[in-house]
């Protein structure tokens, strides 16, 4: 006995440090984590029989880039560009028109009847020349006002594809309307309509059809029919972006 408290006693500091590491060990195999036990079960091929499982956090699923080139494709169909209205273009272009129109006028009744407005006599034919004319003006004035009210679009390549019709918005002035190029003109189909106009003009005095139509060929009508909807980049950039945006890049 007394030998063995001698070993303790020359081994106390080892044995103590030997004491610690199995102490150590011990509560390290303690706390280590045990294999993990799944306490559900579950068969393959058939329905789950247990309460709806919801993970705590989201895990984020990405789309493809087929998906994304699909989904941008299709809501782009929803894209609309913006046209400017410039309602200088009408009054520039009526008053070059009314220029002419007088100046033509004047010719021809002066080539048709060999007088001028200073020609003193023969009034009642003056009386009804001026209101001949002024019929005239007053029709041809409704038709270009109708033309640019409506509006004549510029070329652009939204439009390439004759006979298909794209959802757009007008800008006249802060308010923005929405329209379809269909509804609009091209200056091609705003001088067909014009021409369209003046075959089917009846004037009061059906005697002189055949005079309106030689008149109004002669002020070539479609000279004065320029677009007054122009394409707004920076608004049509803006609203292409803001669709794209909006798209979720996960599922």
């Amino acid at each position: 006995m007394k030998h063995f408290f001698e070993i303790i006693r020359n081994y106390y500091k080892g044995i103590i440090k030997g004491l610690i590491l199995v102490v150590a060990l011990a509560i390290l195999v303690y706390i280590f984590p045990r294999e993990a036990k799944f306490k559900y079960e579950f068969y393959k091929g058939k329905p789950w029989m247990h309460i709806d499982m919801i993970a705590e956090s989201n895990i984020p699923i990405y789309k493809t880039e087929s998906e994304l080139t699909g989904e941008k494709d299709s809501i782009l169909k929803d894209y609309k560009p913006y046209f400017d209205y410039d309602s200088s273009v009408y009054i520039m272009e009526y008053n070059k028109f009314e220029d002419l129109f007088g100046k033509t006028w004047d010719s021809y009744i002066e080539k048709k009847y060999r007088m001028s407005e200073a020609t003193t006599g023969r009034s009642r034919l003056k009386v009804k020349l001026k209101k001949t004319r002024s019929e005239y003006l007053s029709y041809l004035k409704n038709v270009i006002s109708f033309i640019y009210k409506k509006g004549i679009i510029e070329p652009n390549e939204l439009l390439e594809n004759e006979g298909e019709s794209i959802a757009l918005y007008i800008l006249r002035g802060n308010l923005a309307e929405e329209s379809a190029s269909s509804e609009l003109f091209t200056q091609k189909m705003a001088y067909e309509y014009a021409f369209q106009q003046i075959e089917s003009f009846k004037p009061n005095d059906a005697s002189e059809n055949k005079q309106a139509f030689e008149f109004f060929k002669q002020l070539n009508i479609g000279n004065f029919l320029e677009p007054n909807l122009f394409f707004n980049k920076e608004m049509s950039d803006r609203e292409k972006q803001t669709l794209i945006d909006n798209i979720s890049l996960t599922a």
